[in-house]
């Protein structure tokens, strides 16, 4: 099977199961069993028929393939956290082991390395233009039975804005849309809205008017290093009594 049909099936396997689990996020407390049974083996399926040899060949510098290998690595270490990890709460919200190597955060972390080595393969980037026209269409058609199902695709639709035609222009403004209502009016999960458009403005913005490199690549290396700064740390802290910025945005 050569690199293409496997980067296909990537894809493919991907929005089905971003489907799956984004249809539901948000409607439920927690998304069906079932649900995330089917997020998870899917996702688990886009992993195992990924064209690995893009990692070991692209035409990425030392550094770009330095912090892409880390951010896969910590994926690895999330997922192995999780199966030696025994307290109860890991069982609060279901059986850990259901979601254990498709919990929507590991995946929402693995992801973005892996299709950043895609992107190296300009077929590849075509095919992803196509299957989010296809995606949008989806959602758009259930668009009255779940809560925003477009808002978690608008992290990539802007860099797709000035190739496409009209129709796909429009579907990409129903996603920010839905996003923006997600992020406005207080709904679960107000954060991942805030985040998704935050994000896709300021690619837009670099990409298509400061057409800088430099502060492009700037820009990346913050999006991998602020998270540890920003949301680590409330993992771990012991003083929970003040709301964060995301929590009073809820409220």
């Amino acid at each position: 099977m050569n690199s293409y049909i496997k980067s296909k099936k990537t894809i493919v396997l991907v929005m089905i199961a971003s489907i799956a689990i984004g249809f539901f996020w948000g409607l439920y407390f927690q998304a069906p069993g079932v649900v995330k049974a089917i997020f998870s083996a899917l996702m688990i399926l886009s992993a195992f028929v990924f064209p690995y040899g893009y990692i070991r060949s692209n035409d990425f510098d030392k550094i770009s393939n330095a912090i892409l290998r880390v951010i896969i690595l910590l994926s690895v270490v999330a997922v192995l956290r999780s199966v030696f990890n025994e307290e109860a709460d890991m069982y609060a919200f279901g059986n850990k082991w259901m979601t254990l190597f498709g919990n929507e955060y590991c995946a929402l972390l693995l992801l973005p390395p892996l299709f950043t080595y895609l992107a190296t393969e300009p077929a590849n980037i075509l095919y992803v233009k196509t299957i989010n026209y296809r995606y949008m269409l989806i959602g758009a058609f259930f668009i009255f039975l779940f809560k925003f199902p477009l808002a978690t695709i608008v992290l990539v639709l802007p860099v797709f804005v000035p190739y496409v035609k009209r129709s796909y222009k429009l579907l990409i403004g129903v996603a920010v849309l839905h996003a923006v209502l997600g992020a406005t009016l207080g709904l679960n999960p107000t954060r991942a809205n805030f985040l998704y458009l935050l994000f896709a403005f300021a690619a837009f913005f670099l990409v298509f008017i400061v057409k800088k490199l430099a502060v492009t690549k700037i820009f990346c290396v913050s999006c991998v290093i602020l998270p540890f700064f920003l949301f680590v740390s409330l993992l771990y802290s012991n003083n929970r009594n003040e709301p964060s910025f995301f929590e009073q945005a809820q409220t």
